[in-house]
């Protein structure tokens, strides 16, 4: 029983962040800073739980940004792996590379590449190219609103077929940063259909709440959620995930 809970525990903690992984969501990752050259930051860590043999999960997360008042470079990587002595529960990785350049104050063109595998997706890689536009529609010290579509080319194999699929989608989203003295808000979605069947399509959403409690306490509350309207076999169309947190700020 122990052993079976133990199991559970790693496989959720490696199993929902990496189902939401399927999209990234570029928006929170950005590293939002006025600095001109090379800004970025490194997460890892290790969980194990000790019954009659050892289970385990590591998670590495990074990114690095270069930038100067023209161009923007992006890289973010993010692998996790979670196992026992026989059995593999979990392993996948990412890696984003993105490029933007300023046109104007309002608009700036924006390329990507983006490779992943996902064990628990049934997805040995993914393959993602894509090219578009990104505009900021508001961009004021407390209210920022962006939005941003892109063409990008989805290459596949997935576990079980016998053949790669490849497909062309549009990657749309809008994204809102609201920030007063007692609360912040931040909201991205994602919508990303198939060109030539837009019945196969993609949902995804990441929202957050903060208000402060003093001066130095924050409560946070997020809501992620993530529908694939043509999944893999045996993978879930639909998944939400809420977190509740406390922030110390010293």
């Amino acid at each position: 029983m122990l052993r079976a809970l133990a199991i559970l525990i790693l496989s959720l903690y490696s199993f929902i962040p990496n189902v939401f992984g399927q999209i990234v969501n570029i928006e929170q990752a950005r590293i939002r800073t006025d600095t001109i050259g090379w800004t970025g930051h490194t997460d890892l860590n290790f969980q194990t739980i000790k019954y009659e043999e050892v289970l385990y999960n590591v998670g590495l997360k990074g990114s690095a940004q270069w930038k100067n008042e023209k161009k923007l470079w992006l890289l973010l990587g993010d692998v996790s792996y979670a196992a026992s002595t026989n059995e593999v529960f979990n392993n996948s990785g990412l890696l984003h590379l993105r490029f933007n350049r300023k046109l104007n104050s309002k608009v700036k063109w924006e390329a990507f590449s983006q490779l992943q595998y996902n064990q628990l997706l049934a997805l040995n890689y993914r393959l993602l190219n894509g090219t578009g536009f990104r505009f900021s529609i508001v961009n004021k010290e407390s209210t920022r609103l962006y939005s941003g579509t892109l063409l990008m080319q989805e290459l596949e194999n997935i576990r079980g077929l016998y053949k790669n699929t490849s497909d062309f989608r549009l990657s749309n989203y809008v994204s809102m940063n609201l920030n007063k003295k007692q609360w912040a808000y931040s909201s991205t979605v994602y919508f990303q259909p198939r060109l030539d069947f837009w019945k196969d399509y993609r949902v995804s959403g990441q929202h957050t709440v903060s208000t402060s409690l003093g001066h130095h306490l924050r409560l946070k509350f997020e809501l992620s959620h993530f529908y694939d309207s043509n999944p893999p076999l045996n993978v879930p169309k639909s998944t939400v995930m809420t977190n509740v947190g406390l922030g110390i700020d010293l």
